[in-house]
């Protein structure tokens, strides 16, 4: 039920909503990969760099070929200034 919540936030545009209920879906089940990429999105959409970088580094670990969130991952470091992990 969290999730959902948190996808209904995250459509919205309401980024800044949709962290705690990915966050109790993320607790309730750590190795959902989409309650953590979209905590990680939504984390950046919410301008909260710091914390998007900890959960799209996991997440792009998990989705090598996904270049979209790679990119993601390179803005959120440069806007974090954690440039190690921009390139």
């Amino acid at each position: 039920m969290q999730f959902d919540l948190g996808l209904a936030e995250f459509k919205q545009g309401e980024f800044e909503a949709a962290i705690a209920p990915f966050r109790a879906a993320l607790a309730a089940d750590p190795n959902n990969f989409q309650a953590r990429t979209l905590l990680g999105l939504s984390y950046y959409g919410a301008k909260r760099f710091d914390q998007a970088v900890k959960h799209l580094e996991i997440a792009a670990k998990s989705d090598a070929v996904n270049t979209q969130l790679h990119q993601v991952l390179a803005q959120s470091c440069l806007c974090a200034k954690q440039y190690s992990c921009a390139g």
